[in-house]
């Protein structure tokens, strides 16, 4: 599946803000949900922050990256998710912070 627009969602135990987040930013409408991510970087949340965020029905396809405990951060998250994107040779990327 073609990924040209990349959401990234930095967390960290954000289950109690996720779902707000999340809903807002699909329902935005700005972008074609066939080639737009939404893509949760989790630094080890304890309280089912990604979890919540792959059960939110979406218009847009969902992934998690979870970047571990150690070294947690915002800005490990958001390089995770810029390499992410790179990966997938997307064309756009934004980042919403969760809380």
């Amino acid at each position: 599946m073609e990924t040209r627009v990349v959401i990234g969602l930095p967390s960290f135990n954000e289950a109690d803000s996720i779902q707000f987040v999340t809903e807002m930013v699909d329902q935005i409408g700005m972008f074609d949900p066939k080639v737009c991510v939404l893509l949760n970087a989790d630094s080890g949340s304890t309280d089912g922050t990604s979890k919540k965020f792959l059960n939110l029905p979406t218009r847009c396809r969902k992934e998690v990256i979870d970047t571990g405990e150690e070294n947690r951060g915002k800005g490990k998250n958001l390089l995770a998710i810029f390499k992410w994107a790179k990966q997938m040779d997307a064309e756009f990327v934004a980042t919403i912070d969760t809380d």
